[in-house]
């Protein structure tokens, strides 16, 4: 199962990071989830909850 960004369409690879998808995925199932570039744009009080601090950045 491979974890793609709802809003950008990156994918998440087995480290961790965050990556464009280059490719066609065959045979492949997808979920969706949120990378933190994203979830800093869209939810800014929730990245700051999640990284343990309480900036929102504006």
């Amino acid at each position: 199962m491979i974890t793609l960004c709802a809003w950008c369409k990156r994918i998440r690879t087995k480290d961790g990071r965050w990556e464009s998808a280059d490719e066609e995925h065959s045979n492949t199932i997808f979920t969706h989830g949120i990378c933190p570039d994203c979830l800093k744009e869209q939810d800014p009080q929730l990245y700051g909850e999640m990284l343990g601090n309480d900036e929102e950045d504006s």
